[in-house]
């Protein structure tokens, strides 16, 4: 099982291996209080897509396309994600305020995708 939270959410019994999908430590956490088992950074959207997205130079689909094709291109962190999720829960953890928009509810997509696949 696949679940997406803000790591500024309390951490739960049932989060499994917490996960850190963004490319940058959030601001004002600890690293003691993250309680973060595994940080994939190369799953991170790239600098340039989240630029672009922010100024209003692509919108959600385009972002979307982008980071995908990235993502299965480089695909070791990928895989390992899906293996992970394969023999539990995993939480994949954010930073971003917007909570349908971010790249950890991509991966997450992605992921059961994967995993539909077998």
């Amino acid at each position: 099982m696949i679940r997406v939270k803000r790591i500024y959410e309390p951490v739960e019994p049932d989060d499994g291996i917490r996960v850190l999908v963004d490319r940058t430590w959030p601001r004002g956490v600890s690293k003691e209080n993250a309680h973060v088992d595994l940080w994939l950074k190369s799953l991170a959207p790239s600098k340039e897509a989240c630029i672009q997205l922010s100024s209003g130079a692509i919108d959600w689909p385009a972002f979307v396309a982008i980071h995908r094709s990235r993502v299965m291109t480089d695909c070791e962190e990928l895989k390992r994600l899906v293996e992970l999720a394969k023999s539990g829960t995993v939480t994949l953890l954010y930073a971003n305020r917007d909570t349908q928009h971010n790249s950890a509810v991509l991966l997450k997509q992605l992921v059961e995708e994967l995993l539909a696949q077998g």
